[in-house]
Formats: structure tokens, sequence, C-alpha cells
């Protein structure tokens, strides 16, 4: 059961994904101001980390830090390849606009130019005179990629005696009551200072450091999972107030005038002060949840990670679940990344032609989100996981011939 609870919101994220993007591509709105998808994946991959971590430390099979290092150096090789996947996206959009009229090969020509960028964590942006890359969806990827490795000393000194001693005293610290909430405030702090920013999923740039570490800590310390399990639904009653609360500032502060994502007015670093707090009891809520369901009536309090050895009897009916849950959790942790790399450019293309139907908003949507997921997942199953070279393409392990 390790880990099965991390990837079991990540099936959550990838439904969620589709949810959101379909309905900001349908109803051409902007990105949404208060987005926990990505937070959620940056906290399952920081607990992906601390799983090659401390395992490869015991010899468990799992790679060793240093073989981590270099997974994440070939990572960083084959990430360009990826880029291929975002031309069709920039397209549909061009073919919106009555007077562009290239066909798509020529615009392909002119996709690719590009310049460096001094925009940390990203180093390449759009070149003149055409001005046509976009990095789309996959900015997420990248931040992934820098903030992984500049993390990795920290996990490094984290499995050392000091460091364990450090998790040790902040495991004991958030085992007392509402004390995992208090985890909100780098969150808040980051959002108040330095402003929101629609491009990254809403949120700062600089808010996914702590979500990784977080992931990380949990996976570390079962501790923050007993946490987890013990307060969110405290944080989701919070969270879903204080998101209603932030919904109605916004659109008041909008008609003063006021631009509550930038602005430094006392107003506007209140609302993302709150905005930042609220997406860690947000994800609180969910991941606490998801542990829930995967392990209900269960408090563990145990300080390491939990092993896949489970000889307790179980009632049928909770075989049952166990089962249909660790099935969706397997297949999440193969599929999300390239779940994720190819479910905009699907939704980018059928929306396209969705939203020029002649019927009902809630209609085009439900067709857009489900016919999406839908496709997504027969390229995944059929075009995807089946080959080497296409495993080796979307970032997924290589099984072994």
């Amino acid at each position: 059961m390790r880990f099965n609870h991390m990837f079991f919101i990540a099936a959550i994220v990838l439904f969620a994904a589709f949810i959101f993007v379909a309905q900001k591509k349908q109803a051409q709105l902007k990105p949404l101001w208060l987005d926990e998808v990505h937070g959620l994946y940056e906290s399952v991959r920081g607990a992906s980390v601390s799983g090659l971590i401390l395992h490869g430390a015991k010899g468990q099979g799992s790679p060793s830090p240093l073989d981590y290092l270099l997974l994440k150096i070939l990572d960083g090789v084959r990430r360009p390849a990826r880029y291929f996947y975002l031309p069709p996206q920039v397209y549909f959009r061009l073919q919106s606009i009555p007077t562009y009229d290239d066909g798509y090969f020529q615009f392909l020509r002119h996709f690719f130019d590009v310049r460096l960028a001094l925009y940390f964590p990203q180093f390449i942006t759009d070149a003149p005179p055409y001005w046509l890359f976009r990095p789309g969806h996959l900015w997420f990827l990248n931040y992934l990629f820098v903030y992984t490795l500049l993390l990795l000393p920290l996990f490094l000194h984290l499995r050392r005696p000091g460091g364990q001693r450090l998790v040790e005293r902040l495991a004991v610290f958030c085992s007392r009551r509402w004390a995992i909430l208090s985890l909100a405030i780098p969150f808040g702090v980051i959002e108040a200072a330095l402003q929101v920013e629609t491009g990254p999923g809403g949120w700062n740039r600089y808010a996914y450091l702590p979500i990784i570490v977080y992931g990380y800590l949990v996976s570390a310390d079962g501790r923050f999972e007993a946490a987890l399990r013990q307060h969110w639904k405290s944080a989701l009653i919070m969270g879903l107030l204080a998101f209603v609360v932030l919904a109605g500032a916004y659109v008041s502060l909008e008609e003063n005038g006021a631009d509550p994502l930038l602005d430094y007015d006392m107003w506007s670093v209140l609302w993302r002060l709150l905005k930042g707090v609220d997406g860690w009891f947000l994800m609180v809520a969910i991941m606490g949840l998801a542990m829930y369901i995967v392990q209900p009536g269960t408090h563990e309090t145990h300080h390491t990670l939990k092993t896949d050895d489970d000889s307790t009897p179980k009632p049928p009916n909770l075989r049952r679940r166990s089962s249909f849950i660790d099935h969706t959790a397997r297949y999440a942790k193969e599929a999300q990344l390239p779940c994720y790399i190819l479910h905009q450019t699907v939704i980018v293309a059928v929306g396209f032609y969705v939203i020029q139907w002649r019927t009902g908003i809630l209609s085009k949507y439900l067709v857009i989100s489900l016919s999406s997921l839908a496709i997504t997942l027969a390229l995944y199953d059929i075009g995807v996981k089946r080959t080497r070279l296409t495993r080796f393409l979307f970032g997924m392990r290589l099984k072994k011939t």
C-alpha cells in the first residue's frame, strides 16, 4: 500500500485537469486564480522523490540519490521532445483568427524559433519576428525539473542523522492539534510579498518550492500523514469558506479598480495572503480525504514509511474497495505524466470544433471534458505505454524485455 494514497491523488488530479482546463477552453475564461491541481501534483512528485531517496538509501532496489540525479539529467535530455506536443495548441488558436491562413507545416517551420530568457526557472521564450513559441502546460514540468534538482541537496541532508532529527522535530510539532495547518504560512507570505502569477497555475512560481518539500516530508514520516487524516474535514470546511470569501473579495476589489493579484494596497496584500493559506487548506483536505478513502478507519501514528505487507484480514467489501483503489493507484502511477503531457492538446483540438456547435454551454462543456478524457486515456493506453520508444519520450520507466 506504499504511496497508494499519493497515486490515488494523482488519479484525482488527472480527472480535475480535464474538468478545469475544459472549462477554461470552452468558456474562454482567464486562468483560474485558485488552482490546487498543480499544487497537488507537486506534492505527489515530492513524495516520489522521498521514496527514491529514502528507499534507495536502505537498499530496497530503488535508485540511489546519485542515480536519481542521473535520472533527472536524463529527463532533461528527453524533455525537449515533449515540446513537439505543443504546436497544435498554438495552431488551433491561430485558426480562430480570420486573417490567419498559413498551413500547419508553414506554421511549424517558425514555431521553434526561440531565444534565451532569464525568467527563472524558464530559460527560453519566443523569438521575433513570428513570436510563436509557447511552453503551454509544459511549463509545469520545467518547474518540476529545475526545482527538484535545486532541492536535491536538502533532501540528501534530510536522510542524514542531523536531517532525520529535524524531520522528527517537525513531525512531533505537526502531530499537535491544528499544527499541520500552520504549514500554510510560507504560501501566504510568498503570495502576499511576490504577487500572483496567472501563468504558472494561479500561484507565484516560488510557491511550488515548499509544496515539493511538504510532499517529501509527508512520505518521510507517518505522523504527517496522520495529521492530514485528522484535519482534512476541518481543512475542507475552512478552505471552502475562505474560497467563498476570496471570490467575493476579488469581485469587490476589481469593481473598485484594484488588482488583488498584483497590487500592494492593504486589501490586495491581505487577499493574496488568504489565498496562499487557503490553497494549503484545500490541499490538506484533498490529501487527507484520499488517505481516508484508501485506508478508512485507520489512524497510523508510526514514524516510518509503510510497507507493502498487510496480513490483516479484511471484510469482503473492504477487499473490493481496496482492490479498486490499488488498481486505480497503479494505473495512475504510470499514466499521470503521459496523460498530463497529452491532455491539453487533446482538449484544445476537441474544443476548437465543439465550441462552434449551436448548442448550450453545458452540453459543450460535458462533450469537451468527457470526450477529451476518453481520447487522452486511449492515446496513452494504445499509443504510449506499449512501446519502449514512446515510454522513453513520455518520461516513463522502460519495461525490461
